[in-house]
């Protein structure tokens, strides 16, 4: 994708989308607008998080599924009705931290070499 066919606005919703881990190619076309890409950028993260969501979810709850999300993190983990906010938070903080320790460890590994 030739990104100096996009104006400022399409790049930054393109990236926004793949910040969040959002199919892009979905609205990454010129014939969108930026404000059009927003719209489907905002449908597609709604459709994604709408599978860890129920009723009765508290928004503390809701935007720590979201920053797991965002994170990269395994979100299936915490995502229950069971955990208080402030329990997912600490969950959600442990996978990172976790998944940042992998990632240390493989690139060490990598440098390391045979």
């Amino acid at each position: 994708m030739e990104m100096n066919d996009f104006s400022q606005a399409q790049i930054i919703e393109i990236r926004k989308g793949q910040i969040l881990g959002l199919d892009i190619t979905i609205y990454a076309h010129k014939k969108y607008d930026a404000c059009k890409m927003r719209t489907i950028r905002n449908n597609l993260w709604n459709k994604k998080i709408q599978m860890y969501i129920w009723d009765g979810i508290c928004i503390e709850q809701k935007r720590e599924i979201e920053f797991g999300l965002i994170q990269g993190v395994d979100v299936s983990v915490y995502a229950s009705p069971e955990y208080t906010a402030v329990e997912m938070e600490t969950l959600r903080r442990h996978l990172v931290k976790e998944t940042s320790n992998e990632r240390c460890e493989t690139t060490r590994a990598i440098n390391k070499g045979p």
